[in-house]
């Protein structure tokens, strides 16, 4: 999708400049191992569980060559796998670009690598019975890329976390039937909870336009990734929707959408020299 690859790789120039004027938290003293993608040999990575950038940074752990295996640690919330960066129990985090960006506009002592790890498309998953929905989802995607509204979603959340209340501007519409959605959660700003519990982000915000432009009634609930798989393979839910890809189906039997985003995986670090 032309629109929304274009406001990534301008948001890429915002802040893949490596190593740029340390300012921020105060806590950051140790220096970075990591200076470039040819140093993750050996090194211990944080990723988000079950994550795009989990399955992009497995081939870490065993290498073909002959260099050293990478110690892959996977957290369940991002935010804990950034704190043991700052406290240097990792030497790395590889993450999505969005949030990459969030972590790095949030604190001047962290950095992201020049380089992207990997790309990679996002799509919504759907039982492998549900190609009649498959097929009204990506005529919607289509439009929706058409019209602009997915480029402003993404523009919304570009520029760092929009007030609550721009966080919610999108109605809950009903629908006349109701379609479950499930997506992750701890993943700004495709999804996070606001201060007042209520599930936010661009992926919250295109489910919510698909089903009003589908007459559904949205229901949206959070899941861990492997899970949002199995609930859809087994018919449980209608869609899922939380950073995904074919790649990262264990069960094999969803299908997916044509791709509402197209992001980096980019390797955060300690943004002080030796």
């Amino acid at each position: 999708m032309r629109k929304i690859s274009n406001i990534l790789f301008l948001l890429l120039t915002l802040f893949c400049t490596a190593l740029m004027t340390a300012c921020g938290d105060p806590d950051i003293t140790e220096p970075t191992t990591v200076l470039s993608l040819s140093d993750l040999p050996g090194k211990s990575i944080g990723v988000l569980k079950d994550s795009q950038a989990d399955l992009a940074a497995s081939v870490l752990e065993d290498p073909a060559s002959d260099q050293a295996p990478a110690v892959v640690v996977r957290y369940k919330k991002l935010d804990d796998a950034v704190k043991d960066l700052k406290k240097a129990k990792l030497d790395c985090v590889i993450l999505d670009s969005f949030s990459a960006a969030q972590y790095y506009m949030e604190n001047g002592k962290l950095a992201v690598l020049e380089d992207a790890f990997s790309w990679q498309e996002y799509s919504i998953c759907l039982n492998n019975s549900s190609s009649w929905l498959q097929e009204e989802i990506n005529r919607v995607l289509a439009l929706m890329d058409e019209d602009g509204t997915l480029q402003r979603i993404h523009e919304k959340y570009a520029d760092g976390m929009p007030s609550e209340e721009e966080s919610m501007e999108m109605e809950v519409y009903e629908g006349e039937q109701v379609l479950r959605v499930l997506t992750g959660s701890d993943r700004y700003p495709y999804v996070y909870t606001t201060s007042e519990g209520q599930l936010a982000g661009i992926e919250v915000d295109i489910a919510r336009e698909i089903c009003h432009r589908l007459d559904y009634e949205l229901i949206l609930e959070e899941m861990d990734m492997e899970n949002i798989f199995r609930e859809v393979a087994a018919g449980e839910a209608e869609m899922g929707i939380a950073a995904l890809s074919p790649e990262m189906d264990p069960t094999g039997e969803c299908i997916f959408t044509d791709s509402y985003s197209f992001a980096s995986q980019q390797v955060l670090i300690r943004n002080i020299r030796k």
